[in-house]
């Protein structure tokens, strides 16, 4: 498989750009240390500029298309230890004090849009309702970077050891029940939903940063510095 890409002749970011997610019309959004999120068409072209924020954005997910359910909103979490809750339009309905003890790191919704996981460097995990709302706390630990939802919350938690350091990505889909994480130690892992390890890849070069399955569960990307893998 050859991979396509295009580098935009006018960059519409000034800084970094620290976070991104598609949309359920296949547009893609991006979050940048400049304060501001944009929206992108799938070739490349800018939709515009979705709103300005008044702090560091970490992580963001758009809430999934289900059912009747409308996909209309997404969601930022922030250095300030808050997350948002936006309008596609940029308008902040809601904005949690999530934690009072650092950034939120990463959130992500469930398979269905009616939970919200978050963590951070306070070392909580969270779950949140669609609109807000604090559900539960899952987990107190260390530093958390990465964070997921199964498609049932409220069963046994399973623990168990899986990379040789921190691990800073991880993805679950709801499909194949398997769990995907890469980490530090350069490698990146294949689980089952009970935590047994399918597969394990070869020492990469560098760190593992970034990991997602695709919507059906026939394959995943793995990123690294100068690396994608499909």
């Amino acid at each position: 498989m050859r991979f396509q890409h295009a580098q935009a002749t006018v960059n519409q970011h000034t800084e970094i750009v620290t976070a991104c997610c598609w949309t359920p019309e296949n547009d893609v959004i991006t979050c940048s240390d400049d304060n501001t999120i944009v929206r992108w068409r799938m070739d490349g072209e800018v939709v515009g500029k979705v709103t300005s924020v008044d702090t560091f954005v970490t992580s963001v997910d758009w809430v999934p298309s289900v059912g009747k359910q409308s996909a209309d909103m997404f969601v930022i979490a922030c250095t300030d230890g808050t997350f948002r809750i936006m309008s596609k339009n940029g308008r902040e309905e809601k904005k949690v004090q999530a934690s009072d003890a650092g950034a939120i790191i990463s959130l992500k919704w469930n398979y269905d849009g009616t939970a919200l996981v978050t963590a951070g460097e306070d070392g909580s995990v969270k779950v949140y309702s669609r609109s807000g709302n604090l559900r539960s706390t899952l987990a107190n630990t260390g530093i958390i970077y990465p964070a997921m939802l199964p498609a049932r919350v409220g069963r046994k938690d399973i623990q168990w050891k899986a990379h040789d350091g921190p691990i800073l990505c991880i993805d679950w889909n709801p499909i194949n029940n398997r769990v995907i994480s890469g980490g530090e130690d350069r490698v990146f892992r294949v689980w089952d939903g009970f935590g047994r390890q399918l597969y394990q890849s070869p020492v990469c070069e560098h760190v593992i940063t970034s990991i997602a399955w695709s919507p059906k569960g026939d394959m995943f990307a793995v990123g690294a510095f100068n690396m994608l893998r499909l």
